[in-house]
């Protein structure tokens, strides 16, 4: 029996039949990767038999854009999921990789930078990736390397996944001009407007640390109210998870500058023109 209990916010990850990309964001205390990483240890446990001579398993590659070291690092953390949820026993790790003893199912744990140089190519290749989950994904500069490895994520016979995990950036980031910039409505988290991707192939669950206060200590709660009071744009940016919009400043700048140039411009054919009206025209 597990021994979790997801917040609500959460439910949707565990109900999700049809949604290919899963858009997961929020600010800073809102237990994203704590949820995402418990979901993942239980969907290990699935099995699929699209046929009496064949078993389907989950194989999920879970990649940071930079993972020094898993087995000092991320690991750990997802093995710390199991024991809370109770599932010790069923679970063995590598330096790399996690195995769920009872179904074969598997955690591959990647970094795409590393010293060896870009691994999107050797990722791609992996087979019978069913689940491919992008942490922390703010970090990430190229679609062009989502897309390849998304690309490759096509199992039949099992419910295929990508779970993106990010405390949002800004407009120009291309997951927000992908999935959240011609697409979205916004919905109030505590009076600040977030954007939420109504894309249609996209689950976008917002989270912020209101949905996870009881896990959190009254120091971090002190700070954000201080930092809600004093400081609200940092508040609905880091707190909140608002995406920063810098287009609008971009274009201020540029219509700055134009008007600018515009008025320069003019003054330069002022003078132009009186230059011209002084000349004395020889007569024929």
């Amino acid at each position: 029996m597990n021994r979790i209990t997801p917040q609500q916010i959460y439910a949707p990850l565990y109900h999700n039949k049809d949604k290919f990309i899963i858009l997961v964001t929020g600010g800073r205390g809102s237990g994203k990767s704590f949820n995402v990483s418990t979901f993942i240890e239980r969907l290990l446990f699935e099995v699929k038999h699209p046929s009496p001579a064949k078993r389907i398993v989950h194989q999920i590659l879970y990649t940071r854009y930079t993972m020094v070291s898993a087995s000092i690092s991320v690991i750990p953390e997802f093995m710390e999921k199991v024991e809370l949820d109770g599932n010790s026993k069923w679970y063995t790790h590598t330096k790399t990789d996690v195995k769920n003893l009872r179904s074969g199912g598997a955690v591959m744990f990647r970094g795409i930078k590393t010293s060896s140089g870009n691994q999107t190519a050797k990722l791609k290749s992996i087979h019978g990736i069913t689940t491919f989950v992008v942490d922390e994904a703010e970090e990430w500069v190229s679609e062009r390397e989502f897309e390849t490895i998304m690309l490759s994520i096509r199992q039949k016979g099992i419910q295929n996944r990508i779970i993106i995990v990010m405390n949002p950036t800004d407009n120009n980031h291309w997951v927000y001009k992908r999935f959240i910039e011609n697409t979205h409505e916004e919905v109030m988290y505590d009076g600040v407007p977030i954007q939420v991707s109504t894309h249609p192939n996209v689950l976008h669950i917002h989270t912020t640390y209101l949905d996870n206060a009881e896990n959190l200590s009254p120091e971090f709660i002190k700070e954000v109210e201080d930092m809600k009071a004093n400081n609200p744009e940092k508040y609905a940016h880091t707190v909140m998870g608002r995406w920063l919009i810098q287009q609008r400043a971009q274009s201020t700048r540029i219509g700055a500058l134009l008007k600018s140039f515009r008025n320069g411009a003019r003054k330069w054919l002022l003078v132009l023109t009186g230059d011209i009206a002084m000349i004395k025209l020889p007569s024929s």
